[in-house]
């Protein structure tokens, strides 16, 4: 397997429902929740307005870290694997969305 191909296997994309949320805030909120609980934090990378990827160091990390439920406020980050298929323009108009 490629580099590429294992690089995207700790790739989560995700958004916080409801909220543009900016990416300068969610590194806030990761170093904060996160911070304490993983050694290395994941990259975040905004790919449109209120859409986010995170690059993980550690595929086990990202598996932890979907075996929960999180919040921001009382709204919901939502959050899965990428996959190639992960269309963000399909995504945004709610088919099939997170």
């Amino acid at each position: 397997m490629g580099e590429v191909a294992e690089t995207a296997k700790k790739v989560l994309v995700g958004r916080v429902r409801g909220w543009n949320y900016l990416v300068e805030r969610l590194r806030l909120w990761t170093t904060k929740i996160w911070g304490s609980l993983l050694k290395e934090l994941p990259i975040i990378r905004e790919l449109a307005r209120g859409w986010f990827a995170l690059h993980f160091h550690r595929e086990e990390y990202m598996d932890w870290i979907l075996s929960w439920f999180w919040h921001i406020k009382l709204a919901t980050v939502m959050l899965k694997k990428w996959d190639p298929l992960f269309d963000l323009k399909r995504e945004q108009l709610g088919a099939g969305s997170i």
